[in-house]
């Protein structure tokens, strides 16, 4: 998502997750959910990412 008039780009997106006992074997172990925010203001800017971890055995676990 792109706002013009304030200067700022939201970016959402997924990754899977992993756990590995050895280099031939991986197991998934749910997914990880961002969201990145870049804030253009005056030639500098911010950003901001936020991360939510979501296993499959576990309640959910904020980062």
């Amino acid at each position: 998502m792109l706002d013009k008039p304030n200067g700022k780009i939201v970016i959402k997106g997924k990754f899977d997750a992993y756990t590995s006992t050895n280099k031939y074997n991986k197991t998934s172990v749910g997914d990880i959910y961002y969201t990145l925010t870049v804030i253009l203001k005056e030639n500098r800017y911010k950003y901001i990412i936020l991360a939510m971890f979501l296993s499959k055995t576990l309640k959910t676990i904020r980062l």
